[in-house]
């Protein structure tokens, strides 16, 4: 179904979509999105032979978490009201459906930090969606799997380099502090650009050469959205 309305969108200025994703480093649902989204674009691409280009977006789930980082299982202890039942089950949830998609979601010993930094590195190479794209796949891994503070240089700069990026560029342009003002200002104005009503992960698609414009608004817990293969719930 996925495909469907995604092939609906490039009917009408065939054959490439471009896609825009708002997510977190930190948000599993977002991970979890990347993954049932890449596998709706592959089969677009295979059967019906529309490319695709994907550019992702900024968004703060828990801005005010301290740089050092707190740990994971800490962070949603609070968040759940310090319920450990609920805690329980949601780690449960989690690494059950990251199995059917082939991610290993760690919790133990796991640490959460402020990601300003990390959507600053794929900011700066939003001119490059490959090397972007792989970029993401890199700290989503580092988080969520290795449970890699995303806050923390080192692991960034591994994750940069990972993905193609010049080590040397990659720490100076973290060093600089560029891109804050602009990762503000592209979070405020979210809802507007990307016809966003809802969470993260939202997954904005259209046509290269104009309209329609198509949002794909995802519930961040059930993972349940108007195209279902990329977000939705199995």
């Amino acid at each position: 179904m996925a495909r469907d309305v995604l092939t609906s969108v490039a009917a009408i200025y065939p054959p490439s979509l471009e896609i825009h994703v708002v997510s977190d480093i930190i948000c599993p649902w977002c991970f979890l999105g990347k993954r049932r989204l890449e596998r709706a674009l592959d089969e677009l691409q295979k059967e019906e032979g529309i490319t695709t280009t994907v550019h992702w977006h900024p968004w703060l789930l828990v801005p005010r978490l301290p740089a050092s980082g707190v740990p994971k299982l800490h962070m949603y202890r609070r968040r759940l009201g310090g319920d450990e039942e609920k805690l329980r089950a949601m780690v449960r949830e989690l690494q059950g459906l990251g199995e059917l998609d082939g991610i290993s979601f760690s919790f133990d010993g796991a640490i959460a930090g402020p990601t300003l930094d990390a959507h600053r590195l794929l900011w700066s190479v939003r001119e490059t969606p490959d090397m972007q794209g792989k970029l993401v796949e890199e700290l989503f891994i580092a988080y969520h799997e290795r449970g890699q503070n995303p806050a923390d240089h080192k692991t960034l700069l591994e994750c940069a380099a990972q993905a193609g990026y010049d080590h040397q560029a990659a720490e100076m342009f973290l060093r600089s502090g560029k891109g804050e003002a602009e990762i503000s200002a592209e979070i405020s104005g979210a809802h507007g650009a990307w016809d966003m009503i809802g969470g993260v992960p939202h997954i904005f698609a259209r046509a290269r050469k104009g309209l329609p414009r198509v949002a794909l608004d995802g519930n961040s817990r059930a993972m349940s959205i108007s195209v279902p293969g990329a977000q939705d719930t199995v």
